[in-house]
């Protein structure tokens, strides 16, 4: 879901909306996602929470790498 989100907004939003975006989820939306993760027990989902951030970092909007295989 993190990653959609953010690849959405950076495929389909001008420059200074991705930016705004992207600040918002990085320092509000994405602590709290991890926060209620890790009160509810489930790490799993926090590392993936913080892989698909970092695969927005590492990835042009168009890439063709999903980040995770599909048979």
């Amino acid at each position: 879901m993190t990653r959609n989100r953010m690849l959405y907004i950076r495929k389909n939003a001008s420059l200074p909306k991705t930016a705004l975006f992207s600040a918002y989820y990085i320092f509000i939306a994405t602590p709290k996602q991890l926060l209620t993760h890790l009160r509810h027990g489930r790490t799993d989902l926090a590392a993936q929470t913080l892989k698909g951030l970092w695969w927005n970092f590492t990835h042009s909007a168009n890439s063709s790498s999903l980040g995770y295989f599909i048979p």
